[in-house]
């Protein structure tokens, strides 16, 4: 929503202010806002702020907890995919059924309908015996927090009405951005002090709090009238996004022909959805906006930086935990600068996409978000924060925050204002699925690197290729606190030498994997500019809404 973009992190859009855009489903009741007491403004603020900044919070504070998730509750690298990729794929599946839904039954219905799920999710998380009922719950979280954000925006625009929305919406969107820039040292210092599942404690408890808020929100009721809310359709989006998911999960842990049956499965379900959509009065996403070029630009654009910082912070914090040797806490604070760059940048690049406008703006958020993933890709298992780690994040924090602002511009000044729900909504959704798809790309990725890179590292350490040595890095690689919870015993059954030599070869080659991953990653986002610039160069002749916009 312009006016209120901070910048931040990817983590940041999560809780997604403008994801939805509803506050544009403007009616005359808008105006009854000047009529409400300000103390029932500021409840209904309090309430949604505190929903969304837990579920922004949600998206960022459990990475720094899942090398010690693993150690917990085991499942290995895939179900960590699972833990931190749900959320998103969760999240993108429900967003926009509960924007229609809210329209049909009642904002306040379906906010607090989301909150009770929300909650209910993080109880199940905070007790969860294995990795397969956490991975239970934070669907469960993603599914109540897409829930809550549309009908948010709406109880929002209900309290404050048209002179007062954009002061009511810039506040909340800074504290959504600062809850998710928090959100790894959150989650890194109650790891380090009283044990991960409080975190999900406590996100039950702010949920709690909205909930028992509520019922003084004042909200419109809703129109009684489901258009455009299709069981089908959101079946069909929904097995398109689990085909996918399984699909790069089997590529990457077994042989890749595992993946045909899913993506099947995928590509039947895209073409009844696109049916469905072409047919519909009211598509649930409307993907003929690609068309416009300005459009498919910012889909690009928040794709491809969506999916490498996701399959990046994945892998990353792990990386800082186990080869670096950093505790949950301080990862967090590593990460913490980039989101503090990010939303102080976000003032700079407004003026520059008012200046320039949004096109250059998103190229060079884009490159600059690619050459960070260069940076860090000659990361290794003793770099400094300050000399090698540092300078990456800082060139992420600067590249998303030109990513962020121009992309929420762009696509609003290429269609009509009645347009304007519908593209937030289309490229929310798919930066979300990105998002969650890049955490399984960087995982399957990464176990096709991990081979050669455990032969370079046993060369680099004169230890023999032998099957059970190898098979003892691939157990390890990853785990938290590796020193103190490594079996000497079995480093010797392996065919090591010694615990510091094993030790030495699970570093060196998880730093080596991670480096062409993330290379791998920064050539994707770079190609991506290069297909944006490509695309933005010849579409100096599109017209604008304002040339589109029918005639009064």
């Amino acid at each position: 929503m312009p006016g209120t973009e901070t910048g931040g992190t990817p983590a940041a859009d999560e809780a997604e202010l403008d994801a939805v855009d509803h506050f544009l489903h403007r009616d005359p009741g808008r105006q009854q806002a000047a009529t409400l007491s300000g103390r029932v403004r500021r409840r209904t603020l309090i309430a949604v702020t505190l929903i969304m900044a837990a579920s922004g919070l949600d998206s960022t504070v459990i990475s720094v907890a899942l090398p010690t998730i693993r150690n917990d509750l085991g499942g290995g690298v895939g179900a960590l995919q699972w833990i931190s990729s749900v959320y998103l794929l969760a999240l993108a599946i429900t967003l926009v059924p509960a924007g229609r839904l809210s329209d049909a039954i009642g904002p306040r219905t379906v906010f607090r309908a989301g909150v009770i799920i929300y909650l209910v999710s993080c109880l199940i998380a905070a007790v969860a015996p294995d990795s397969w009922v956490l991975i239970l719950g934070r669907a469960g979280q993603g599914i109540g927090a897409g829930a809550v954000g549309p009908a948010a925006v709406v109880l929002i625009d209900r309290a404050y009405g048209p002179d007062r929305i954009g002061r009511a919406f810039a506040a909340l969107a800074m504290l959504l951005a600062i809850s998710s820039a928090l959100g790894p040292v959150v989650g890194g210092t109650l790891t380090d002090t009283v044990g991960w599942r409080w975190i999900f404690v406590i996100h039950g408890v702010i949920a709690l709090a909205a909930l028992a808020l509520s019922p003084s929100v004042v909200a419109p009721e809703g129109s009684g009238d489901p258009t455009g809310l299709s069981s089908r359709s959101i079946l069909a989006l929904a097995l398109i996004i689990i085909g996918i998911q399984v699909a790069l999960i089997q590529g990457g842990a077994h042989d890749w022909l595992w993946l045909v049956p899913p993506l099947i499965v995928a590509a039947l379900a895209g073409l009844y959805l696109r049916h469905r959509e072409r047919t519909s009065a009211r598509p649930m996403l409307d993907m003929q906006l690609l068309r416009r070029t300005p459009v498919l630009a910012t889909v690009i654009c928040r794709v491809a930086t969506m999916f490498a910082f996701y399959g990046n912070i994945f892998y990353l914090t792990l990386f800082l935990q186990s080869s670096a040797g950093y505790s949950a806490a301080q990862t967090g604070l590593i990460l913490l600068p980039s989101s503090v760059i990010g939303i102080a940048a976000a003032p700079i690049t407004g003026r520059l996409v008012d200046r320039y406008g949004p096109n250059p703006v998103l190229v060079a958020g884009t490159l600059a978000t690619g050459a960070s993933l260069f940076v860090l890709a000659f990361v290794h298992e003793t770099s400094s924060v300050a000399w090698h780690i540092g300078p990456g994040l800082t060139l992420n924090g600067i590249g998303y925050s030109l990513a962020s602002v121009s992309t929420r511009t762009a696509p609003l000044k290429a269609v009509p204002e009645a347009q304007h729900g519908s593209v937030t909504a289309l490229v929310s959704v798919l930066s979300k699925m990105a998002g969650g798809f890049g955490i399984t790309f960087a995982t399957g990725l990464f176990n096709v690197l991990l081979n050669p890179a455990i032969g370079r590292a046993m060369s680099l350490f004169n230890v023999a290729d032998r099957d059970p040595i190898r098979d003892f890095i691939v157990e390890h690689i990853g785990t938290h606190d590796l020193p103190r919870v490594i079996d000497p015993q079995a480093v010797a059954q392996a065919g090591f030498h010694s615990v510091e030599e094993a030790l030495g070869v699970i570093d060196k080659s998880f730093a080596l994997t991670y480096s062409l991953l993330v290379g791998i990653l920064g050539a994707l986002v770079m190609l991506s500019a290069l297909g944006i610039w490509i695309l933005l160069r010849h579409s100096h002749d599109e017209p604008t809404a304002s040339q589109t916009e029918p005639e009064e």
